[in-house]
């Protein structure tokens, strides 16, 4: 008799979690959409995660539960449990967050009907010490060019992505705490034929709090980025200059140049930069552009600042006229 195989495999690592797994694991077993395997795997709790692991295998043969002996760490899991996902669709999911009843359903009927979409997230809405919705941009053209300044494509907590891109690339272990940007960006360098998408409404729920990845390693997250981005210049721009990286990190971190001089070395930057990225993918959504028209509106001299702009702006911008709107003509 031949056994049917799920269409999703969820995984969901664990490392002693236990006062947030029960809403975690019933977010997911309570999906409306029903044809998946939850694989849970425990990277060496000490807690009380496993019983409650097994408490809820018990209910539902649709848990498998792998046990680590020893913690091995996030990207290890992630890269090792592939092999045992019989699902066509990974969609993963983070121990202290939970996830909307139809999540599910919408991912994969999104994925069953974009056939060259292989990885999907969603907006995400933030609980625990903050409570907001972040809003992903929703179009491949527009997730990838943003990858060049410091913003993740997606909510790693909400992604679901067809089983083969796992196969093909795995987890950066040199990028803890950034290892979903970095992999992102090495997909769209490596194979930019594989899309990018977001749902654009609520299908994840993500926790803040102290105890976060984010909060306890901002130090080692940052140089991470430094990297990355670095590896991502010198990619598309050959023979980028170590000055003409700073420039790029000024304009990530909203550094206003103080000159005109440096006004318009950052202007030589950003036509630089649009020209050789365009080479490599259209720049639709004109986010060069728009990183220096908010350079521009920034920079004291206002009539100087709108020559540069003009001067320097990409071309076939589609939005910058919402900047341009806003310079006042005559410098005070």
């Amino acid at each position: 008799m031949d056994v049917k195989m799920p269409t999703v495999s969820v995984v969901l690592p664990v490392f002693n979690a236990a006062a947030y797994l029960p809403q975690c694991i019933e977010s997911i077993l309570k999906q409306s959409y029903d044809d998946f395997e939850l694989i849970i795997v425990d990277d060496g709790s000490c807690d009380s995660s496993l019983l409650i692991m097994y408490e809820y295998a018990q209910k539902d043969d649709r848990i498998i539960i792998v046990k680590n002996r020893e913690n091995q760490g996030l990207i290890s899991v992630l890269n090792n449990v592939v092999i045992l996902c019989k699902g066509k669709y990974i969609a993963r999911m983070d121990a202290d967050d939970w996830s909307e009843p139809n999540r599910l359903a919408t991912q994969v009927d999104y994925l069953d009907k974009h056939d060259r979409v292989a990885i999907v997230g969603s907006w995400i809405r933030l609980f625990g010490q903050k409570n907001e919705t972040w809003h992903y941009r929703q179009h491949d053209e527009f997730i990838k060019a943003l990858l060049l300044f410091k913003t993740n494509g997606f909510p790693h907590n909400s992604i679901i992505c067809r089983k083969f891109v796992f196969e093909k690339f795995k987890y950066n272990v040199s990028y803890p705490y950034i290892e979903d940007t970095e992999l992102w960006i090495r997909i769209m360098l490596d194979a930019p034929r594989i899309k990018f998408a977001n749902i654009p409404i609520v299908l994840t729920h993500y926790r803040i709090s102290d105890n976060q990845t984010s909060a306890k390693h901002k130090v080692m997250q940052d140089d991470g980025y430094i990297q990355i981005i670095t590896n991502i210049l010198q990619r598309l721009v050959p023979g980028v200059t170590e000055a003409e990286i700073n420039i790029h990190f000024a304009i990530i971190n909203g550094i206003v140049p103080k000159t005109k001089k440096e006004l318009i070395d950052m202007g030589c930057w950003v036509c630089k930069l649009s020209g050789m990225y365009n080479n490599f993918l259209p720049d639709s959504f004109a986010v060069i552009a728009e990183k220096w028209g908010l350079v521009c509106l920034r920079f004291t001299k206002r009539k100087f600042a709108y020559q540069q702009f003009i001067f320097f702006k990409p071309r076939e911008p589609k939005f910058t006229f919402l900047f341009e709107k806003n310079f006042i003509q005559d410098e005070k």
